[in-house]
């Protein structure tokens, strides 16, 4: 599921010069053993495991601090490391209030899980929070537990985790940090005969994917600026190190990039029959508004998350200017006339401008530019970007399927999600000739029409 899951979402599947390497690594020692390679072997920069093990009860405090001196490494050479937040709710070992390590880890996006229904269509029905089987054994047996969430017992609240979290305080990291759907699952063959699988082993490369394409985007804006994101001057845009300074940063700045790019999940529990039959009295979490122990953040737009960590690195805080050129504006035409447009990305805080990325165009309104939607969902450039990726010119032609006074709209975005509108017109159209009724009364009183064209 992981192998996957991160190759179908950080891929084009195109030239195999745009297609993202997927390593898979495994060790017969020690999990240290295995990090130690990841880290020194110079082939990746993004990281999802679905290895877990409960604080305390499972692993010792100072084991945990010996990989977590191994991932301050890794993300100081920019490694951007996630894991599955597990699927056993508020209790990582069926038995205790407890949370998964690596998923506590300061330096590891924990990534939780949703429910996410889907009309038969495709289209989006609904999204809660994973809540648990309340069955016998739902969450030892099944690892129907629902999403993975709590306060860590070992490690404090990191400063990027400062102002989000009601429930753990300063004292202890909160977890998850974000979420994605983890019980749509996937039939997987295993020992012969296929198995349905699923939980956050699913959501976590799912987000893996994600950051590999995000950081490709940034090494592609690189291409364009000279390498100097965040005003550096000389350092790469990419890789980006911890990816919990972004998520949190956006989610207490909601006004900070363009677009918010989160979909709060406000109802679900971690709930599971352990929480609610065999110990009522231990603690679950419920998913509400804003951060959460149960999804974090919530779910995101991924092309909105991307803008804004790229707004974040290399934004220059100003839309593209748009260029018009073409007919007389308030003047009648009776043959086609077209409007043209080309569009350069501009710079607003004297960084240099971070590229075009796309335009979307109409006759008479403006196509819009959502700053946040409450679902995941279609027909709007929140979800879809421009209808042009990248374009940097265009034209559109007024004929006899227009005829009247008509406005040009053109919309451009810049490669951090800046845009504006801009508009051309009016451009006038008509070829149709107007025809003039004439009356005359007779003296005898009969009426005479002529009709003339004029």
């Amino acid at each position: 599921m992981d192998t996957e899951w991160s190759t179908a979402t950080a891929n084009s599947f195109g030239s195999y010069l745009d297609t993202a390497q997927v390593w898979v690594y495994q060790s017969s020692g020690s999990a240290e053993d295995m990090y130690n390679a990841m880290l020194n072997d110079g082939h990746a920069r993004t990281f999802s495991t679905s290895w877990s093990s409960t604080e305390i009860y499972q692993i010792s405090g100072s084991d945990m601090d010996t990989r977590h001196n191994i991932f301050n490494n890794m993300v100081g050479t920019g490694w951007t490391l996630m894991t599955a937040s597990g699927d056993r709710g508020s209790t990582d070992d069926c038995s205790h209030v407890s949370v998964s390590y690596p998923a506590s880890d300061p330096d590891v996006i924990g990534v939780g899980g949703t429910n996410l229904s889907l009309f038969s269509n495709g289209n989006f029905n609904s999204e809660t929070a994973w809540s648990g089987g309340t069955y016998a054994q739902a969450c030892s047996r099944d690892n129907n537990g629902g999403s993975g969430g709590g306060c860590s017992a070992h490690f404090a609240a990191p400063s990027f985790q400062t102002g989000s979290s009601q429930t753990c305080g300063s004292s202890s990291r909160a977890v998850p940090d974000i979420a994605l759907d983890a019980v749509g699952g996937q039939n997987i063959y295993w020992n012969g005969s296929l198995v349905f699988g699923g939980g956050t082993s699913i959501s976590s490369p799912m987000l893996a994917g994600f950051f590999a394409q995000a950081e490709s985007y940034l090494l592609y804006i690189g291409s364009i600026i000279g390498k100097t994101c965040s005003g550096s001057g000389n350092l790469p845009c990419a890789p980006i190190g911890n990816g919990n300074y972004y998520l949190y940063y956006f989610g207490l700045n909601p006004t900070y990039a363009q677009h918010y790019p989160f979909y709060d999940i406000t109802s679900g529990c971690n709930s599971n029959d352990v929480t609610q039959a065999v110990n009522p009295n231990l603690t679950s979490y419920c998913a509400g508004t804003g951060f959460d122990n149960v999804t974090g953040w919530g779910t995101a737009n991924m092309l909105q998350l991307s803008w804004a960590i790229n707004t974040f690195l290399a934004g220059d805080f100003a839309a593209p200017s748009v260029n018009f050129s073409g007919p007389l504006t308030n003047h009648y035409y009776n043959t086609a006339q077209t409007v043209s447009w080309t569009i350069a990305d501009v710079s607003g805080n004297g960084f240099l401008p971070s590229g075009v990325a796309g335009y979307s165009s109409q006759w008479d309104a403006d196509v819009g530019d959502s700053s946040s939607k409450a679902t995941p969902g279609s027909g709007d450039s929140f979800y879809s970007g421009p209808q042009n990726p990248f374009g940097t010119s265009g034209s559109a032609t007024i004929n006899s399927a227009r005829e009247g006074c008509h406005t040009a709209h053109v919309r451009a975005w810049d490669n951090s999600g800046f845009s504006s509108d801009n508009t051309y017109g009016p451009v006038c159209y008509d070829d149709i000739s107007p025809t003039v009724t004439i009356m005359l009364v007779s003296p005898v009183g009969r009426i005479i029409q002529f009709e003339v064209q004029a």
